[in-house]
């Protein structure tokens, strides 16, 4: 795996395990600076931020999601943040994780899109950063075969070029060429990346030597969670740590908010079963509220690969102690993210104001319309753009109608009894 599975994910607009990357892409787009993206480092919730979510993430997760003829692994099921702190080390209070499940078992197209990059499987990632002193963050990612032939195959490939760790049976190796450690586990491949910024390789991060074994008791963790079934148990929640409340709202699993309903609502192709879920950021700079994310994907069918149009959609949800808090939540949003040529507009319905915002027209920017409503404690944050694809790659914008609709959606599945 190591630099060969860095796979170049604007042009695998075909391919499921490119989904995370893709919206990310199009947030980034949007607002460079958005402290909600990747590169920066959001907060863990204290241990006394959130209750467990009224929803659970498996409530919007099938019974039983296969790859193949096996259950799926959940990326940070497979090596959860207990282990990783027993291995690795503590998280500070701005420590975070970013996790890709799926919610469904994939169909054969999604299936084939997927597999065309991950060397015949399908691969998902967690990554951890720790806001420890030394700024490390830990890549996993848990490429799935579905076949002994494949995971056999691929594995030759991975031993050509990485180096067996002594005592491991050839099961634990490293790259040297991209300071990757490599893993194998029946017909599950993981590659670790731990380092420095952001899991980039760094010339300031930790030697092979100080790595190896941190990694040997990783690969123990591995098999554990594989042998006991709890790395295919179902998504792990982003606030695991979290108990009470925040600011008085109970915590939403934004990607259950984020419903297949609710991307369909926006008229474009059905959601692939991918979703990607951050976990808390306390204190946004914009409002001064947590918010948690997650973002989803769809494609439309279509006879080449050159003819994908695709819809994006990310959700944000700030908490507030009631809906009075939320309007003033939605007021400092508004007024502090966007510049001043963006326009907005207020859409009156029978639930309330919807805020519609227009960014500037750039030439190269996607046609993102965003909506900001209040429901109940909850200021919810809807970006949808439509129809992006090779020969469209700065999209349609979403219609009001479309949006409202989402919208009226989302207001559903954030209520709490």
């Amino acid at each position: 795996m190591g630099g060969r599975s860095h796979r170049d994910e604007l042009i695998a607009l075909v391919a499921l395990v490119v989904l995370a990357a893709l919206i990310t892409v199009t947030v980034a787009l949007l607002e460079p600076d958005n402290p909600l993206s990747a590169a920066v480092a959001p907060a863990e919730p204290s241990s006394d931020a959130a209750t467990p979510s009224p929803a659970d993430p498996g409530d919007a997760v099938d019974d039983q999601v296969l790859v193949g003829d096996d259950a799926f692994v959940y990326a940070c099921d497979l090596v959860p943040k207990d282990d990783v702190t027993q291995i690795f080390g503590e998280f500070g209070s701005q420590a975070y994780v970013r996790q890709q499940y799926l919610t469904r078992t994939p169909t054969q197209a999604e299936f084939t899109g997927a597999s065309a990059f991950a060397y015949g499987g399908l691969a998902t990632e967690c990554t951890y950063w720790f806001d420890d002193p030394g700024a490390h963050s830990l890549r996993l990612t848990v490429t799935q075969l579905p076949s002994d032939r494949l995971a056999t195959r691929r594995w030759s490939h991975v031993a050509k070029e990485a180096d067996p760790v002594p005592g491991t049976g050839g099961l634990l190796r490293y790259d040297k060429a991209e300071g990757d450690f490599e893993v194998r586990s029946d017909r599950v491949l993981v590659e670790a990346r731990y380092d420095v910024e952001n899991g980039r390789k760094h010339p300031e991060g930790p030697s092979r030597q100080e790595q190896t074994p941190l990694m040997v008791d990783l690969r123990t963790v591995v098999d554990q969670h594989l042998a006991d079934g709890t790395a295919t148990a179902g998504p792990r929640p982003t606030n695991t740590d979290a108990t009470g409340t925040l600011g008085g709202a109970a915590y939403v699993e934004p990607c259950v908010a984020l419903s297949a309903d609710v991307f369909t609502a926006l008229g474009g192709p059905p959601a692939e079963p991918l979703v990607v879920d951050t976990s808390l950021i306390a204190d946004d700079p914009w409002t001064g509220a947590d918010v948690s994310s997650c973002e989803r994907s769809g494609a439309a069918k279509v006879a080449k690969p050159v003819q994908e149009r695709r819809t994006f959609a990310v959700l944000e949800i700030r908490y507030a102690a009631d809906q009075a808090s939320a309007e003033e939540v939605r007021e400092r949003h508004l007024e502090r993210r966007y510049p001043r040529s963006a326009e907005i507009t207020k859409l009156h319905t029978d639930d309330g104001v919807v805020d519609v915002v227009e960014p500037p027209a750039k030439k190269s920017a996607m046609r993102t319309r965003i909506a900001h409503v209040v429901a109940g404690p909850y200021e919810l944050r809807l970006a949808v753009v439509r129809d992006v694809g090779p020969r469209h790659p700065t999209g349609t914008p979403v219609t009001d109608a479309e949006l409202l609709a989402a919208v009226s959606a989302l207001r559903e599945s954030v209520a709490v009894p």
